[in-house]
C-alpha cells in the first residue's frame, strides 16, 4: 500500500490535515500492535479459551481492550479522525488504481466505480469503530479527482505497477503450486498412521485449497481480477464471485471452472466452456459497469486455471 511519505502529502494537500497528524496517525494504523488498525482488529477470545485457558483469553481481551481504547481517543478530534480513515481510504483504493494502471484503462473512465467500491469498504471498517463516515466520504468524494490525479500517488502507482509486472514475469503455475504441494503432502506423510477417514478429509480440504490457490493465479496473472477491481463491487464481492472455488457461500466464476476442469471430457470442451463462462460473467458482472476484459485476458484466464488443474491432479489430489 502507498507509503507514508504519499499518505502524508495527499493528506497535506488535499485534505488540509498537518503532517504532524498525519504521521502520528499513520504510524499508529501502521505500526503499533495491530496493522491496519481500524480495518483489522484484535479477535475476541475463542470460546474455548474463556472457559479452559483464562490466561490466554484475558490477554485477548486486553488487547482488544487498548485496541479499541486508541481507535476512540482518534476519532475524538476531527482531524484526527479525518487523516485515520484517509490512510484506510489510500490503501483501499490503492490496488484499484494499480489495476487501472495495468490495464490501461483511463482511471477517469471509472473513477465513480472505484469511488463506490471504496466508500463501502469504508462502511465495512466503520462497523468496527464508533463513527459516523458521512462527513468524512463526502468530502473524498468531493475531492476524488484531486486524490487520485496527486503527483505523489500517481508516481505510486506507477512504480507499484512495474514492481508487479516484474515480479509476474518471474513466477510461474508450476513453482507456485509445487512449493504448497509440498508442504501438503509431508504433512499427509506425517498421518501415516491416522485413520482412512481422516486422511481422506485431510485430501479433500488439501485439493479444495490448491484450486483455490489456483484460481487466484488464475484471475490476478491474467489480470482478470484487476478488471473486476474496476467495478463498484467490495473486495468481498469480488472474491466471492470471481476467485473462490468452494460450495461455501455465494462461489461463482471460480467454482463454475473448477467444475468444467472436472467433467469436460477434452482439453478443447474444457478451453472452451470455460471462454463461454468467462462472458457470462464479463456480461452479468462486468459490462454493465463499463468494463470489458480483452479476448487475451479471457484466454489467458483458461490457460492458466487448465494448466493448475492438470498440476493439482498430478499431485494426487484429486477430491
Amino acid at each position: 500500500m502507498p507509503s507514508w511519505p504519499v499518505h502524508v502529502t495527499v493528506a497535506k494537500d488535499v485534505f488540509g490535515i498537518g503532517e504532524v497528524v498525519a504521521e502520528k496517525i499513520n504510524r499508529v494504523i501502521d505500526v503499533r500492535d495491530v496493522h491496519d488498525l481500524g480495518r483489522k482488529m484484535p479477535k475476541e477470545p475463542t470460546f474455548s479459551e474463556k472457559f479452559f485457558d483464562l490466561e490466554a483469553a484475558s490477554k485477548r481481551v486486553l488487547r482488544l481492550t487498548k485496541a479499541q481504547a486508541m481507535v476512540r481517543s482518534i476519532l475524538l478530534r476531527d482531524e484526527h479522525a479525518n487523516a485515520f480513515f484517509l490512510h484506510h481510504t489510500l490503501d483501499l483504493l490503492a490496488p484499484r488504481l494499480i489495476a487501472a494502471n495495468i490495464t490501461n484503462t483511463p482511471i477517469e473512465r471509472c473513477a465513480d466505480n472505484v469511488c463506490e467500491a471504496v466508500c463501502m469498504e469504508l462502511e465495512l471498517v466503520s462497523r468496527k469503530v464508533p463513527y459516523k463516515l458521512s462527513n468524512f466520504s463526502q468530502a473524498f468524494k468531493s475531492m476524488l479527482n484531486q486524490v487520485i490525479s496527486h503527483p505523489s500517488l500517481a508516481s505510486w502507482v506507477n512504480e507499484a505497477s512495474d514492481r508487479r509486472l516484474t515480479l509476474e514475469r518471474s513466477v510461474n503455475i508450476q513453482d507456485h503450486l509445487t512449493h504448497h504441494a509440498q508442504q501438503i503432502l509431508r504433512k499427509l506423510g506425517d498421518q501415516a498412521a491416522a485413520s482412512e477417514v481422516v486422511r481422506s478429509k485431510y485430501i479433500a480440504w488439501a485439493y479444495g485449497y490448491l484450486m483455490t490457490l489456483v484460481s487466484r493465479f488464475a484471475t490476478r496473472y491474467s489480470h482478470l481480477i484487476d478488471y473486476a477491481l474496476l467495478t463498484p463491487f467490495t473486495w468481498e464481492i469480488i472474491s466471492e464471485r470471481f476467485i473462490r472455488t468452494t460450495k461455501k457461500k455465494a462461489a461463482g466464476l471460480g467454482r463454475d471452472i473448477l467444475r468444467i476442469c472436472e467433467y469436460a471430457e477434452s482439453m478443447e470442451e474444457m478451453h472452451s466452456r470455460i471462454i463461454r463462462a468467462i462472458d457470462f460473467y464479463t456480461e452479468n458482472w462486468l459490462r454493465r459497469y463499463g468494463v470489458e476484459p480483452p479476448q487475451s485476458c479471457k484466454a489467458k484466464y483458461a490457460d492458466l486455471f487448465i494448466s493448475g488443474y492438470k498440476i493439482v491432479e498430478n499431485f494426487g489430489m484429486e477430491a
